[in-house]
């Protein structure tokens, strides 16, 4: 059992945020379908969740996100969002 105080509590709201994807804004701009996702090795259930702007997928996911969309860091196909910061803008 854990033992949550106050300051655990607080740190981890502290961590908690939003996951935005950037994937339905870099299949526009490169002009593709979510089929060329299913082309790079995803399921379709999977590239049309992603093609929606879902965020509930695997790293290999993410692996293979980045390795389509040929960019160099993963802040370019997901950011995360803290709550503060997601409250402001």
């Amino acid at each position: 059992m854990s033992n949550l105080t106050a300051d655990t509590i607080e740190l981890r709201e502290a961590f908690m945020g939003t996951i935005v994807s950037h994937v339905p804004e870099l299949l526009k701009k490169n002009g593709w379908s979510p089929m060329v996702l299913v082309r790079k090795g995803m399921s379709v259930d999977t590239a049309y969740r992603l093609a929606e702007g879902d965020v509930n997928f695997s790293i290999r996911i993410l692996k293979l996100l980045c390795e389509a969309f040929e960019v160099g860091d993963v802040s370019e196909v997901i950011t995360f969002v803290k709550s503060d910061e997601a409250k402001t803008s």
